[in-house]
Parts: structure tokens; sequence; C-alpha cells
């Protein structure tokens, strides 16, 4: 019996597909566990998702390309359409800490709420 060929694209697809569910599900959980921590959408809650997403298209990049972005433009187009502003307007930051840590931030109006960070620390060696 011949057993049917496997095409590199078939594989590649079926890899995409997995993939984003898993995306997926990780900001959906993301978003039900920000509800009950907060009642409404406000600008902290949008930013803070936003921060947790851009961390973790970091660490993806990271993983692919052995290093972190030098700035969030690197992520366009294989991991952001483009990137966002906060919710007030301003850039999102990345900075780095050290050699294998960087740091994502939204810095709000002093008003409104405390700094919105998050930070993304990754293997250099594969």
């Amino acid at each position: 019996m011949k057993r049917p060929r496997v095409s590199v694209k078939r594989v590649a697809g079926l890899l995409g597909v997995v993939l984003g569910g898993v995306f997926g599900a990780v900001l959906g959980l993301n978003l039900i566990w920000e509800l009950t921590r907060e009642p409404c959408f406000s600008r902290t809650f949008i930013a803070r998702s936003e921060v947790r997403s851009l961390a973790m298209s970091v660490r993806m990049f990271a993983a692919t390309h052995g290093r972190p972005p030098a700035t969030l433009a690197e992520l366009v187009p294989d991991y952001w359409v483009g990137i966002p502003k906060d919710p007030w307007g301003r850039d999102y930051l990345l900075a780095p800490i050290d050699a294998r840590l960087v740091s994502i931030r939204c810095v709000p109006p002093e008003a409104e709420s405390p700094e919105i960070r998050e930070e993304v620390r990754w293997r250099s060696e594969p």
C-alpha cells in the first residue's frame, strides 16, 4: 500500500493553525482573567492586555531569532500588523535591562494608574 505524500506546505499550514489556536487561547484566557479583575474596559485594562500581547510577541521573536527585537517595529509584519499606540496616544516602550532581559512598558498619565510593565527573559543559546 502506498503512503500518502505529505507536503511541506501542508505541514506548515497545520503548524500555523495549531500555533494560532494556542496563541488565541492564551489571549482568551488573559481576557477572562482581566475581566474578573476589572469590571470594565478601562484604559489600564487595554494597556495591560496590549503590553502582555507585545511581550508574547517579543518572546516568539527571541525564540526565532536568538535575540530580542531592537525596537517594537521589528515585530511588524511577522507578529503584528502594526504596533498600536497605548490608550493615551503614546508609544509603548521597549528597553533592554541586561543581555537576556527586556522590558515592555506603558507609562500612563500620573493621575490614572501606575506604570504597566512586562519583562521578557529568554535563553540566548539555542
